[in-house]
């Protein structure tokens, strides 16, 4: 079985979702916040990615990535429990929430999902 997680992370040079780095290791660090164990956020963030949606796409092997400013972030872990509202509340989500009402107008970061 995999390993599956998402976390916010800088975007790359130029502001693109690409770190100039090798197969295998082409994401940005994480750290910003807690990685999220969510399925239905990873879930979200690969259909979204597979889209084009928020700019994102495949960004290496079993990774995904979106570009994302806070209203972006907000909207797409709120539609990810809109059955389950009261899931918000939880410790991680509302650091992620707290990080995407404070995120500077203008300002974008990596949405993250990768598998291992």
């Amino acid at each position: 079985m995999s390993l599956k997680w998402c976390y916010v992370g800088e975007l790359g040079p130029g502001g693109k979702l690409d770190w100039g780095r090798y197969a295998g290791g082409n994401v940005p660090t994480s750290g910003m916040l807690p990685d999220l164990d969510e399925l239905s956020i990873y879930i979200k963030i690969m259909r979204l990615a597979l889209d084009g949606e928020y700019g994102g796409g495949v960004i290496d092997f079993d990774a995904y990535g979106l570009k994302v400013n806070g209203a972006n972030l907000r909207r797409i872990i709120e539609d990810c429990y809109q059955a389950e509202p009261a899931l918000l509340e939880g410790p991680t989500i509302s650091q992620y929430l707290e990080f995407a009402d404070n995120l500077p107008v203008g300002k974008c970061v990596a949405f993250i999902a990768v598998a291992m």
